[in-house]
């Protein structure tokens, strides 16, 4: 019993360092005010550490805004959360003609600083998630980053991780 309550506890432990809540009041003036001078007329509805970044969750016009900095205020990115079925035609059709049986998770539009806006899509297959970059015009980019581990066993062999690496 002792041995079950160490594993949960490391469990619990484990998922709170991924992503944390946090109060305004821990999030540094830094950050704060970079926040402020980027979105004026917005407020943060949820703050969150993660990745080393202070995320700020708001609401503008209905639409689901993420905006992350680090913790001297850098802007490092922004996300519009964009209901899959707003996706433009060319992105879901790139998707099921080269990604077949993946379900599109999430569809957004990132802007960060170097690269700019682009669309980004998080598909998923089973356990496998990718997320896949597209430009304003829905032409293919590159793939962000695979949640597969090609080593690990029940890894989807289907998935582009086990493709070509630059599809």
């Amino acid at each position: 019993m002792k041995k079950l309550f160490i594993l949960f506890a490391f469990v619990f432990i484990a998922g709170n360092t991924f992503s944390q809540t946090l109060q305004e009041k821990d999030v540094p003036d830094a950050v704060k005010t970079q926040f402020k001078s980027k979105f004026p007329a917005q407020t943060a509805t949820k703050w969150e550490f993660e990745d080393s970044l202070y995320q700020a969750s708001f609401t503008n016009d209905g639409m689901e805004i993420e905006a992350a900095f680090d913790a001297l205020g850098t802007w490092k990115e922004t996300e519009w959360l964009i209901p899959t079925e707003y996706a433009p035609a060319k992105i879901k059709e790139y998707i099921a003609t080269n990604y077949a049986g993946y379900k599109i998770k999430e569809v957004c539009i990132t802007d960060k600083p170097v690269d700019g806006k682009m669309y980004k899509a998080e598909i998923t297959k089973k356990k496998t998630k990718v997320d896949l970059v597209f430009t304003l015009a829905g032409e293919f980019k590159n793939i962000l980053k695979e949640g597969c581990d090609k080593e690990k066993k029940g890894c989807d062999p289907n998935c582009p991780h086990h493709q070509t690496e630059n599809k």
